[in-house]
């Protein structure tokens, strides 16, 4: 969606978008001069299967306390996406650089829907961009939070 367009003197533009939902480039070519592409909108898993999936990772036999992956596995997605959220909090009590008040200010406060959290967290957390790309093509919110959730397992066993 375009939120705003400022054209220069000189015939550049400025022009100001805001993404509306997930989408794969299926071909590009010029116009006028200008990069144009067919896109195809990429949507998450119904709640209805969301949902299934939730119960039946959550209702198997708890993991060992040693197998943290196995532990998020198990976790509700409202417990996944309260574990960002602590780690969040965490951070900025401990004055954690990459969360300085100038990214909160540019990407707002951490977001209590798990739809936008995790797209949040990869715009401020320190990782690599191939890191942030996993999030992409995850088309269940649950996955992209125990994505996020692996990020932190990882950030939080190098501080220590």
């Amino acid at each position: 969606h375009i939120e705003r367009v400022e054209v220069f003197p000189d015939g550049r533009s400025l022009i100001e978008t805001k993404g509306m939902y997930r989408f794969r480039i299926l071909s590009t070519s010029m116009r006028d001069g200008y990069n144009v592409g067919r896109v195809q909108r990429i949507d998450d898993v119904p709640l209805p299967e969301e949902e299934a999936i939730e119960a039946r990772e959550t209702s198997g036999p708890e993991a060992d306390p040693d197998d943290l992956l196995g532990q998020l596995h198990h976790m509700s997605t409202q417990n996944l996406l309260q574990y960002g959220l602590d780690f969040v909090a965490q951070a900025r009590a401990r004055s954690a650089p990459w969360l300085h008040g100038r990214l909160v200010a540019a990407y707002g406060p951490p977001p209590s829907d798990p739809a936008i959290f995790p797209y949040w967290l990869a715009s401020v957390l320190p990782i690599s961009e191939e890191e942030k790309y996993l999030l992409l093509p995850t088309n269940s919110v649950r996955d992209r939070l125990k994505i996020t959730a692996r990020w932190i397992q990882r950030l939080e066993a190098v501080r220590r």
